[in-house]
């Protein structure tokens, strides 16, 4: 490899990795081309060389001390640099390089950008793994972090822990979170941990876990007593800094904040009325306020079932300290994540670039013009008990808190006022070219297309243009994908990855779905893969059927599990998740050769589809709650609220349920493996809050208890049904259901309004009354958001509703999903209203979000307006209030990215009623994405969906009734009802497009014209 390949490859791998969590893989895939070239590991002093194994083995058995390395890139050298805590060095040289001689022990800790500029480097040690400055681009990753398939060295391991620390770097320019800029380090054998010298404005990094935060008891960051040494003020005592801080606050003539969380439609910001923060809205009030009074803006972004929101609100927000100097140093604005998905993307990246993780809450101190000067998610409250690796508390001075962190940053802003609006300035234009996704796209897929803003779509042309046009996007993307995904399956536990373990539903249906798209794709991606692939999600979807994730008594699965075989969860339960989980169960179970209750994954369709319709989901307005929280009360009368506790068993409360049925009661407990000191391991429990408690999951099936109990596998399941609703009995007489948010968002009705038509669709002949219930349920919530969310004057679709409508207008999302679930609502019950209301809504999708690749003459162009002519919908609305950025959605993660159902919406629309114009934006929404997919087609595997579609073309199904009901969503086909005679004269939809009226009932294959189609 050439020098400047090199070069090359090392810079393109910074800048990535410095981008935000989900495009970590990115920065390690380009590392790893850089990796293999190089030649094995030495050690400096000895001139000797190591294969990687030897190095591990040798750091590893290093008995002296703790093992610790330091990571730098040296691009000059081109050569990664290991530090031990002894001042050795060990490197891996790149391109054939021989690195320059210096004297371990003594050297200064070098960085390609020099510790002049910035000093604090990561180190892993048996504790924990830091994240290090991102000035220097020196980075730690825990194997949480890393994908199981990487090929990444795995450089220590601490002989106390299990986890193996996996550890990279990549040189790039800084962009640290602003304030850090430390003298230089030097590392000696007494050094450790490191001593950073104080940088002038008084701010230094903070390594918090951002991921969980430093709970109660919780083992901390070895660093902690280091970098609080930096940030206090050892000269003057807690109680003096306060009321200092107090008597100097601003002189305003404004009158004094108020709390005006009561003023807000989200229950996440209502229930915080009631703290003596004087919370404000994120509205032109409080910013304008900001403005006057010259102060920093304390932004927390939330939701109402996070459990380390309430944490925060209880510990932290609730202190009249805490609250104090809020309301006198700060403006204090409280934002809902699910009402003002927008903000919580920006400031989510801006975290995760400079802290390398995320989550919730989310804290950040802004600029009044909403720059951001600092952030992190929790934080522990003055006077949380912690404790240290070695299991001691750490001394109340040697904390960092949340109070500590807000007196610094009000000191930091009138010292450092201009330097903090300059970095937060060149932060928001690091993070607009950090977020650029959707903005190099080609235009290879179709032609260029000028956007108005409110033409009606022409029906197709007779003779039409081909779909499929110069695009390097096709079909072996579905391989890369594949064959990357794959890579990362767990095949013991199911799923993908390691702890924290998502369900990934997006991945589930990519997976399961090559198997059911066009023959010619199985050529390509292979029919062992394909065959494969159903086998992965299989797997995953009976574990998960059996884990801790899953609610055994009421139904629905919890948001994630803490550990890898889904025993653990952490308890809330998102409604989107169960919505789109239902969706994979579903097209698992129409998978099978004969349909019925019978066949496997029948009882989890039912259930989830049940646990969807039924309150408190099913809001009796007809819309859907967002949420269910991870915390309540034990039981009715009990004061203190604790994570998971309506859903843990004591072996005793177990035995006391079933004490007039002890048989039933036992094999209850094999089932769910009820234990009498609890089933929940110590090492995932530190905090000691799941003692002797038991988290249902299934390890015995009827079978396997049948022969255990001596009685047969029909029986066993009788006593399995049995226990199951005498336990549900129990738990909602006794105990308190957790707290429902209630509020309906507009995307999160749409995904169950879409899964439930479907649901209803394939369960008509099985279970024709569910079936029945199931399409009602979704009829009467899509009419719920056009009466409440829909202005049919202003042609404006607004986000959420609770107990009024929220005044933010939808975004990208809220108008996709919901078009995809009228056409499913369409394809379900033949109402050709549904499908007209879903032309309406994509004709305003179009005009509110479309990036035109020509820049339309009938679209104003305002000062705020920002295109970059690549295709794609944005996020935001042009003028969408208080944005900084704005962004464009292709990747899918926890729900499948906007474009992603923007684009098959389009074809979808535009197989349907004849319309090119729909199909060629489809084609452009491809294209705004080609650049990232080519580099990472596994980030995009719902775009790499629609690439089938424009490559291959679409399937419009002409019927009378539906008659493809009983078959999995392959994502080409698309139904019609056919009308004839008077029904097609009165017709919307034959009016619309009048080319249907020459087809006639059979399969047609749509390209610009409808020509028949014959299954290969």
């Amino acid at each position: 490899m050439h020098d400047s390949q090199h070069r090359l490859i090392l810079s393109e791998a910074a800048t990535l990795i410095r981008e935000d969590t989900l495009q970590w893989a990115r920065g390690m895939e380009r590392l790893q081309k850089a990796l293999p070239a190089t030649p094995r590991p030495g050690k400096h002093d000895e001139d000797s060389e190591m294969t990687a194994p030897e190095f591990v083995n040798q750091i590893k058995g290093d008995k002296k001390g703790r093992p610790t390395l330091l990571v730098s890139v040296d691009q000059a050298q081109q050569s990664l640099t290991f530090v031990d805590d002894s001042g050795a060095r060990y490197w891996v040289p790149g391109a054939h390089r021989t690195p320059t001689s210096f004297t371990p022990k003594s050297v200064p800790l070098r960085t390609p950008l020099g510790l002049s500029r910035c000093g604090y480097h990561g180190r892993v040690d048996a504790a924990r793994v830091d994240m290090a400055c991102h000035r220097c681009r020196a980075v730690f990753l825990d194997e949480s972090q890393v994908s199981p398939s990487s090929k990444l060295v795995k450089f220590a391991s601490a002989p106390a822990f299990s986890s193996e620390f996996y550890a990279y770097a990549a040189e790039g320019k800084c962009s640290c979170v602003p304030l850090i800029k430390l003298e230089p380090v030097r590392v000696s054998p007494s050094s450790t941990p490191l001593a950073l010298t104080r940088p002038p404005c008084g701010i230094a990094y903070l390594p918090l876990d951002i991921t969980t935060g430093i709970f109660r008891k919780r083992k901390a960051d070895p660093l902690h007593a280091t970098m609080k040494s930096q940030i206090q003020q050892p000269t003057i005592s807690r109680e003096a800094e306060l009321s200092a801080q107090f008597s100097q606050a601003a002189i305003s003539d404004l009158p004094d904040l108020e709390n005006r969380a009561s003023q807000s439609a989200s229950p996440y910001v209502r229930a915080h009325a009631s703290t003596p923060v004087s919370w404000q809205l994120l509205d032109d009030e409080a910013i304008e306020r900001a403005r006057k009074e010259n102060k920093l803006i304390f932004m927390n972004i939330g939701f109402k079932s996070c459990h380390y929101c309430r944490l925060t609100t209880q510990e932290s927000f609730s202190n009249r300290d805490v609250a104090k100097l809020l309301n006198t140093s700060f403006i204090p604005i409280i934002v809902d994540r699910e009402e003002r998905p927008d903000i919580d993307n920006i400031y989510m990246n801006y975290v995760q670039a400079i802290n390398g993780a995320g989550g919730w809450p989310l804290n950040v101190f802004l600029t009044p013009d909403l720059e951001p000067v600092f952030g992190g998610t929790y934080w522990p409250s003055p006077g949380t008990e912690l404790v240290g690796p070695d299991g001691e508390e750490i001394p109340e001075d040697e904390r960092i808190d949340f109070l500590v962190i807000l007196q610094k940053m009000k000191e930091v802003w009138p010292q450092h006022e201009a330097r903090c609006r300059q970095e937060a300035k060149e932060i928001v234009s690091k993070l607009r070219e950090f977020a650029a996704e959707g903005t190099f796209g080609t235009r290879g897929i179709g032609t260029s297309s000028n956007i108005g803003t409110s033409s009606a779509a022409a029906p197709a042309n007779v003779t039409g243009t081909p779909m499929a046009g110069d695009s390097d996007l096709d079909l072996d993307q579905l391989e890369e994908a594949f064959t990357h995904i794959a890579g990362t399956f767990d095949p013991i536990n199911g799923g993908f990855g390691i702890a924290p373990k998502f369900p990934t539903p997006a991945k589930l249906s990519f997976l399961f779905r090559l198997g059911l798209l066009p023959p010619v794709v199985a050529d390509v991606v292979g029919e062992e893969e394909v065959t494969d692939a159903k086998h992965m999600v299989h797997h995953t979807l009976r574990r998960l059927q059996q884990s801790g994730l899953r609610d055994h008594l009421g139904g629905g699965f919890h948001r994630y599990a803490v550990t890898a075989n889904w025993s653990v969860p952490h308890f809330e339960k998102m409604v989107s998740d169960n919505a789109l989980l239902l969706g994979v169960y579903l097209d698992a179970w129409l998978s099978n050769a004969k349909l019925g209750k019978e066949a496997e994954f029948a009882n989890t369709v039912f259930e989830l589809a049940d646990y969807l319709t039924s309150p408190p989901i099913l809001r009796g307005d007809g819309g859907f709650a967002t949420s269910e929280a991870a915390d309540s009360i034990y039981r009715k009368g009990d004061q203190q609220m604790r994570e998971g506790a309506y859903y843990l068993w004591t072996r005793r409360e177990f035995d006391d349920v079933f004490k007039d049925s002890p048989a039933i009661g036992a094999l209850a407990a094999a089932h769910w493996n009820v234990l009498a000191h609890g089933n929940v391991d110590r090492e995932q429990d530190p905090n000691d809050e799941f003692m002797n408690q038991n988290v249902l999951h299934t390890v015995k099936d009827a079978e396997a208890l049948g022969q255990q109990f001596g009685t047969s596998t029909s029986e066993a399941q009788g006593w399995i049904e049995t226990a199951r609703a005498t336990l549900k009995a129990h738990r909602e007489k006794d105990r308190v259901r957790p707290v429902t948010d209630d509020k309906a968002v507009a995307s999160v009705n749409a995904l169950v309004i879409s899964v439930l038509a479907r649901t209803s669709a394939a369960t008509k002949q099985v279970d024709p009354e569910k079936s029945r219930k199931y399409l009602s349920v979704a009829i009467k919530a899509a009419t719920f958001i056009k009466e409440k969310l829909w202005d049919t004057q202003s042609k404006v679709l607004y986000r959420s509703y609770s107990n009024k409508r929220s005044p933010t207008q939808g975004f990208a999302d809220d108008y996709a999903f919901l078009i995809e679930a009228l056409i499913d609502l369409y394809e379900t019950a033949g109402d050709e209203s549904w499908l007209e209301w879903a032309d309406e809504l994509q004709k305003r999708q179009i005009d509110i979000f479309y990036d035109p690749t020509v820049p339309s003459t009938s679209r104003p162009v305002t000062p705020m307006a920002h295109h970059s002519a690549c295709g794609g919908f944005y996020s935001t609305a042009d003028e969408a209030p208080h944005v900084i950025l704005r962004l464009k959605d292709g990747m899918d993660t926890a729900q499948p990215s906007t474009n992603a159902v923007s684009t098959s919406n389009l074809f979808r629309l535009g197989f349907m009623l004849g319309d090119t114009k729909y199909t060629k934006l489809a084609q452009e929404t491809i294209n705004a994405f080609e650049v990232e997919a080519l580099q990472y087609p596994w980030l995009f595997i719902g775009l790499l969906q629609n690439v089938v579609t424009a490559r291959l073309g679409g399937i419009v199904w002409l019927a009378k009734e539906r008659e493809f009901y009983e078959l999995p969503r392959a994502g080409l086909r698309s139904l019609i009802f056919l009308k004839e005679g008077k029904e097609q004269e009165s017709s919307w939809l034959w009016k619309r497009n009048p080319a249907l009226s020459k087809l006639t009932k059979g399969t047609w294959q749509f390209d610009g014209t409808y020509k028949p189609y014959k299954e290969e």
